[in-house]
């Protein structure tokens, strides 16, 4: 049986270009570099390209129990990446299953999502929104303090679109400040 090679897809070209930008950012700045991977998919890119570099990565996922086995983190994947110093984030925080979730989201327009969560999303699209929220579960678990900036890379549904500079800051209600949109691509939405 021949070898078959598959392509990359333009997602791959785009996720691979985003965490480059975010990588690079990260480390000229000496700040943590935060992104959203669900399957793993996007934690084994950023592991491939930049091996044998070093600089402190949060991989945020959802492996939780009311996660579906395609929307959890591949065991095969973490088994590769595991001599990267990452540090693994589980998302415990929806009450309502992830795909539940994104259908209503989908076919409804409904969120689980307060209102900060939906203005997020209206100007900086999804990938936007979910840099704030995975930046925000770094920070509850204690790895963040204010005055430190992250670099917070997501997207929607797979790979990376969005890649934000974010601040922490003291004062509630907002205590995660944007500092600098760093690259935003297909469907990241932003202000006319």
């Amino acid at each position: 049986m021949e070898n078959q090679v598959s392509l990359p897809t333009e997602q791959d070209v785009l996720t691979l270009e985003m965490l480059s930008k975010a990588w690079v950012w990260a480390m000229e700045k000496e700040v943590p570099l935060i992104i959203a991977s669900t399957t793993g998919a996007t934690a084994e890119c950023l592991a491939r390209c930049h091996e044998n570099k070093t600089g402190q990565v949060f991989i945020v996922t959802h492996n939780q129990r009311r996660v579906s086995e395609t929307d959890k983190f591949n065991p095969l994947i973490f088994e590769k990446i595991q001599d990267f110093e990452y540090v693994f984030l589980e998302d415990k925080y929806s009450l309502w299953p992830l795909s539940l979730v994104r259908y209503l989201h989908k076919f409804f327009g409904l969120t689980p999502w307060d209102k900060k969560e939906r203005v997020l999303e209206e100007i900086l699209g999804t990938g936007g929104r979910v840099c704030f929220q995975i930046t925000e579960r770094v920070m509850r678990k204690g790895y963040l303090k204010p005055g430190d900036t992250v670099v917070a890379a997501a997207g929607c549904r797979s790979g990376v679109n969005t890649v934000l500079a974010l601040k922490i800051r003291k004062h509630k209600p907002h205590a995660i400040a944007l500092q600098e949109i760093i690259a935003c691509e297909r469907g990241c939405k932003k202000k006319s």
